[in-house]
């Protein structure tokens, strides 16, 4: 079982840019970037609070194991003190497309990080992937056990999450500090 994770986070300083590239070379989290300061707007949608039976009919609806893992993450959250993650469709919908691609490719991977941020509306965005996980908790514990993704999880800049499963693909993809 393989996982990856990532942080971004706007900022317009070259010493911001020169961390992430160095971040990146070592496939961990954090820095800054200097980054499209208007990114796109999030499509409007409705909230999901309890899972879907089986695979979702639609982009913006939770499957079972994607809401029970965000319902572990908000858990270990509140632990911590800090506020639970609210549903967001689009982040889902931009997870979603990223499991998809990883499927395709059979190749875990941060490919495309830099577009899902700037579609996101956020200001502040943080992504841990996965593979070959069938039960959430299994995957939770393997975040919670690698100090990059456990600095994700517990990001208490972070308000909302998108978590998606495809084939055997996950991507968390969280947000905070929304734009307006």
């Amino acid at each position: 079982m393989r996982r990856n994770n990532y942080c971004f986070e706007k900022s317009y300083s070259l010493k911001g840019f020169i961390f992430i590239l160095l971040t990146l070379a070592l496939i961990s989290c954090g820095g800054n970037s200097h980054i499209n300061p208007h990114p796109a707007k999030p499509v409007k949608g409705t909230t999901q609070n309890s899972p879907q039976k089986g695979r979702p009919t639609a982009s913006t609806e939770e499957s079972e194991f994607e809401f029970k893992l965000r319902k572990l993450i908000n858990g270990y959250r509140r632990d911590h003190g800090l506020a639970a993650l609210s549903f967001d469709p689009h982040l889902h919908s931009l997870a979603r497309q990223h499991s998809e691609k990883m499927g395709r490719s059979h190749s875990l991977s941060h490919d495309g990080f830099k577009e899902r941020f700037e579609k996101s509306g956020y200001r502040l965005a943080v992504e841990n992937v996965a593979f070959n996980y069938t039960m959430p908790q299994a995957l939770f514990d393997g975040w919670q056990n690698s100090t990059g993704h456990n600095s994700n999880m517990l990001h208490p800049g972070i308000s909302h999450a998108g978590i998606a499963k495809a084939e055997d693909y996950v991507t968390f993809f969280a947000g905070g500090n929304k734009t307006d």
